[in-house]
């Protein structure tokens, strides 16, 4: 009987397989979203990391006269190290601000502080200490705010948020793998009468193996597929909140090609695992065959 198709062996299916196919959905979900995350803290790093690399704000208060800005300029940029620094406008200020008061708060009539932006050679960094006693001598309110230790911080934060997500990926794996051995090994137990008889008039191993095995992966496909488009739709509903809250970078947008590279390794992951998974039971208990 080594020849018949998988198919045609009276083997009956399991009515609980929806089971095993609704547990790899689930899995298949929280991965998906696991790894856009991933994706998302990546994107926001690299952003981060230009952005604020090499960039120091000053921060003077509202009355600060023309005249006293303009001495704090020069000192700033006769200070080794100093590339570039550039006092900003009011609109530039309220514009910065706007994300936390809101629109409807009228800054334009607020006491604003005067804000410099300095850019600092990342190579050659001045003596920050030294500078923010000189701006205090010239500018008593001064204060000099360094932002790359709070991106260190911030990036170790995000570091352990991926190591977070990574640990996920692999749970929900393990998860899958498990659920499909048993269910594997719970098919195998319930007709195992009728497997040995197969296998007595003459059904080879790999035939009854494919028999069991090709469903579980199928199911594994499903689960992976559904999975993969509820995490598709819920992308899709964060990118258009984070788009309207103005910080895009938290959610990437689903027509990113890494998004839909991972939606598919999704699908095909739980396939895979619950095919390995069920193959690997399901072949032990066939070599016991007697």
């Amino acid at each position: 009987m080594g020849w018949l198709w998988p198919r045609s062996l009276p083997i009956p299916r399991n009515a609980g397989r929806w089971h095993l196919a609704a547990i790899v959905a689930v899995m298949a979900y929280l991965a998906a979203l696991c790894g856009v995350e991933v994706i998302a803290l990546n994107d926001a790093r690299a952003g981060w990391n230009r952005t604020l690399d090499g960039t120091l704000t000053l921060q003077l208060p509202p009355d600060t006269s023309p005249a006293r800005l303009e001495v704090v300029m020069a000192l700033l940029r006769r200070t080794p190290g100093v590339t570039a620094a550039q006092p900003l406008q009011p609109a530039e200020t309220a514009r910065l601000l706007e994300p936390w008061l809101g629109k409807s708060v009228p800054v334009d009539i607020m006491p604003l502080p005067r804000l410099v932006d300095v850019r600092i050679d990342p190579g050659a960094a001045p003596d920050l200490a030294g500078l923010q006693q000189r701006l205090h001598e010239v500018a008593p309110e001064a204060q000099l705010q360094d932002h790359r230790n709070w991106l260190a911080r911030l990036l170790g934060l995000t570091s352990r948020l991926r190591i977070v997500a990574v640990g996920i990926v692999v749970a929900t794996i393990i998860v899958a793998a498990m659920t499909a051995a048993a269910a594997a090994a719970g098919g195998f137990a319930r007709d195992a009468d009728r497997i040995m008889l197969l296998h007595a008039l003459g059904a080879e191993e790999l035939d009854i193996g494919r028999a069991l095995v090709i469903p579980a992966a199928g199911l594994g496909l499903l689960g992976g597929a559904i999975g993969a488009v509820a995490a598709a739709v819920t992308v899709r509903a964060l990118a258009g909140s984070m788009q309207s809250l103005g910080v895009s970078s938290v959610a990437p947008a689903l027509g990113d090609y890494r998004i839909l590279a991972l939606l598919a390794l999704v699908v095909l992951a739980g396939c895979i695992v619950v095919a390995a998974a069920a193959a690997t039971v399901t072949w032990r208990h066939l070599l016991r065959l007697p």
